[in-house]
């Protein structure tokens, strides 16, 4: 349990030792999320510790990647169709996403179908774009945090 904790709380603070990142800093590049990096933080260096930790912290990063990020996504991308479809005059009960698929569209009527080519694509691109940003400001901060890392990390020699 405590493995787990540790991991998390790597994951969340993205956090690595001047010893497990000596070559990533060395390239300019921090490496934080290594199983070095996770086993240092964790105190779990012998081979029974680390590869679970690792295990541990590969995991949640997975699940939450993989799982929340095309969900987050997705559901930008609708709000972003129903508010672009009421800009256009069409209520939400009127047109819904599923509608404008390609297979689907030649059921709507012209004015629909119109509506569909205008917002369709756009809400997604937007949704893209905000992930895009969401995911420039996840790097600046975790740049800024990198330039204090060597003064916040304790020796553990």
């Amino acid at each position: 349990m405590s493995a787990l904790l540790n991991s998390v709380e790597l994951l969340l603070c993205t956090a690595g030792t001047a010893d497990a990142n000596a070559a990533a800093r060395s390239a300019g590049v921090p490496n934080a999320l290594s199983p070095a990096a996770v086993g240092d933080v964790t105190g779990a260096n012998d081979a029974g510790g680390l590869g679970p930790a690792a295990a541990v912290l590969l995991f949640i990063a997975n699940l939450v990647g993989y799982g929340f990020g095309p969900l987050f996504i997705g559901f930008v991308s609708d709000l972003f169709f129903v508010s672009g479809a009421a800009e256009l005059g069409v209520a939400a009960e009127e047109l819904a996403r599923n509608q404008c698929h390609p297979r689907a569209i030649g059921g709507l009527s012209e004015n629909l179908q119109n509506v569909c080519g205008a917002v369709y694509s756009q809400s997604l691109q937007s949704a893209m774009v905000i992930m895009t940003t969401l995911y420039a400001a996840s790097s600046l901060f975790f740049l800024l945090t990198w330039r204090r890392l060597g003064k916040d990390m304790v020796d553990r020699n």
